[in-house]
């Protein structure tokens, strides 16, 4: 996660704290997924959840 954050947090200009906050946000909502079996941590493995609204048959509001 930690890696995933720092990128991000480069990517779009915004701080690794805010950043990190979002990914905790879509890991409570279900939207990614990390090993529960194990505790939570920068260095845990993260993956999305959920497909993409594409995937499921759903086109971007306009």
């Amino acid at each position: 996660m930690k890696v995933g954050v720092r990128r991000v947090a480069r990517g779009v200009g915004l701080d690794r704290s805010m950043v990190h906050a979002h990914v905790l946000n879509l890991l409570f909502t279900g939207v990614l997924t990390a090993d529960h079996s194990q505790p939570l941590a920068l260095d845990s493995p993260v993956s999305i959840a959920v497909e993409w609204p594409e995937q499921i048959g759903l086109e971007a509001a306009s």
